[in-house]
């Protein structure tokens, strides 16, 4: 144990100096942090400005792009390229009624399949209606997917939102496909 006998043998007014130092250093210390932080919320801050700008201006393909055709496999249609599309290309969000948990519960419950439903945090965008929808709902699984997905919640955005990209190039007549994996 360190010998605290020279704090009994100080000054009270030398005791009482020690102290405000050590407050004034933590107190510059905590300035300086507080400072760092807040630099550092600055930065946080413009930077999401600059994403959620990005992201504004975000432009889906054309319907032209695309064409949806039978897949063979008893479950309608899949979403096939109609011209080349290179690798990053923003294709469309995915479209729906936005759901909350109870909601989803309600109109799934155990058992019933919910196909063209996508969740996104705490919520769901529901595509299964084609009048609330769009295109994307027509996309397949794979195990060799060509495109992927990124969901957005709590940004600028209001409701939830799914964003389609190519992974890689996409040639003409190439069904586009997500992964079939679920993590």
């Amino acid at each position: 144990m360190p010998d605290m006998s020279i704090l009994t043998s100080m000054p009270p007014a030398s005791l009482a100096a020690g102290a405000a130092f050590i407050l004034l250093l933590g107190s510059a210390l905590t300035r300086q942090q507080l400072a760092h932080d807040t630099q550092l919320q600055i930065e946080l801050a413009e930077m999401k400005e600059r994403i959620d700008a990005r992201i504004a201006a975000l432009r889906p393909l054309e319907r032209r792009f695309f064409r949806i055709t039978a897949t063979g496999n008893g479950k309608g249609g899949g979403l096939f390229a109609t011209k080349d599309i290179p690798s990053g290309t923003f294709l469309f969000d995915y479209r729906g009624e936005v759901l909350d948990t109870d909601q989803f519960d309600h109109r799934y419950p155990d058992g019933v399949p919910a196909d063209y439903v996508v969740q996104v945090g705490d919520q769901y965008i529901d595509a299964a209606d084609p009048s609330r929808s769009n295109i994307a709902r027509k996309m397949n699984h794979s195990r060799q997917p060509n495109c992927i997905c990124w969901t957005l919640n709590g940004l600028q955005e209001v409701k939830p939102r799914v964003l389609f990209f190519t992974a890689e190039n996409v040639d003409q007549g190439a069904p586009l496909c997500l992964s079939s994996r679920k993590d």
